[in-house]
């Protein structure tokens, strides 16, 4: 007949060991059970291959800024002089068109990039514009577009 292995130390007095394939009988109350084993060390992973994948990934963030932007209409803010725009109520759906076109209902006929802030209407007087664009920028006025009926 053979028998457990045996722990090199003695139980404590009023302790028997369990029977084989039981569980340990429950810690007297007050006592502290033992601490979790301590937690693997980090893998860090490779210094030099974190660097380049961090680098990949800014430049696929800057260029779908890039990408967007350029996929988008050219707007009021992309105009110049002489520029034919379409009659929109929403100046954000505005945008350049051809003065043969069809959809072409306003020009731009001046352009003024330091406005009063406070009347933009005053970046039109002495021009034939009957509607003015005011393009904002974080909440200020940047630039106003003077727009007068395609003839």
């Amino acid at each position: 007949m053979s028998h457990p292995p045996q722990s090199p130390y003695p139980p404590p007095p009023g302790h028997y060991p369990p029977p084989p394939g039981q569980y340990p009988p429950p810690q007297p109350y007050g006592a502290y059970p033992p601490p979790p084993p301590p937690a693997p060390p980090r893998r860090r992973g490779n210094p030099v291959l974190r660097v380049i994948v961090t680098i990949v990934i800014m430049v696929v963030v800057v260029g779908g800024f890039f990408v967007y932007d350029a996929m988008q209409p050219p707007g009021i803010d992309d105009s110049k002089v002489g520029d034919c725009v379409t009659d929109q109520q929403d100046p954000d759906d505005i945008e350049v068109v051809a003065c043969t076109d069809a959809k072409a209902g306003l020009k731009v006929v001046s352009i003024d990039y330091s406005p009063d802030r406070y009347d933009p209407e005053k970046s039109c007087e002495g021009t034939d514009a009957t509607d003015y664009v005011a393009f904002k920028r974080k909440g200020k006025v940047k630039s106003v577009y003077c727009l007068a009926p395609v003839k």
